[in-house]
């Protein structure tokens, strides 16, 4: 009989929508989002997201404590589109992956269709592919609480 209930109260909840609860955006991940392997350290490092007619761009190091520290800031934008870090804290990340979301600008929705990606180690490139994201839709909050739009990818850096 518990069971029967648990699920009854999970199958209301699942179809409710937005009307019975506030929306929000926690824990909902937007954008194309690049997890980065921090690569061999120490070592400094240049990222380079070609898109349509632009250029993103960031400097980075890979320290020997693994972690990687952003030369001047993890940011960047330009007229169409701007990239940033999901996760930052203190001037480096906390672990050995780079994790860098784009997103369109001022629309946040615009995002590319294709993107060439580059990685330049000590000025020697590492990694140079082009992207062709497929974005999932989803409407995590339920109906009418807004829309989710993301593609993610993992870059390993050769050794």
């Amino acid at each position: 009989m518990r069971y029967f209930a648990i699920v009854g109260i999970a199958m209301l909840a699942a179809g409710s929508g937005c009307t019975n609860h506030d929306c929000n955006a926690i824990g909902v991940v937007q954008g194309l989002t690049f997890s980065i392997d921090s690569g061999p350290a120490p070592a400094d490092y240049q990222l380079q997201v070609e898109h349509d007619g632009g250029l993103l761009q960031i400097d980075y190091s890979a320290m020997d404590d693994g972690r990687v520290q952003c030369v001047e800031g993890c940011t960047d934008l330009d007229d169409t589109l701007s990239i940033g870090p999901e996760w930052y804290d203190e001037g480096a990340f906390k672990t050995d992956w780079m994790h860098l979301t784009i997103l369109g600008t001022p629309d946040w929705k615009a995002l590319p269709s294709e993107v060439r990606v580059k990685i330049f180690r000590d000025a020697a490139l590492a990694h140079d592919e082009v992207y062709t994201p497929i974005y999932r839709h989803s409407e995590p909050w339920g109906e009418d609480c807004g829309e989710a739009i993301q593609a993610s990818y993992d870059v390993m850096l050769p050794r």
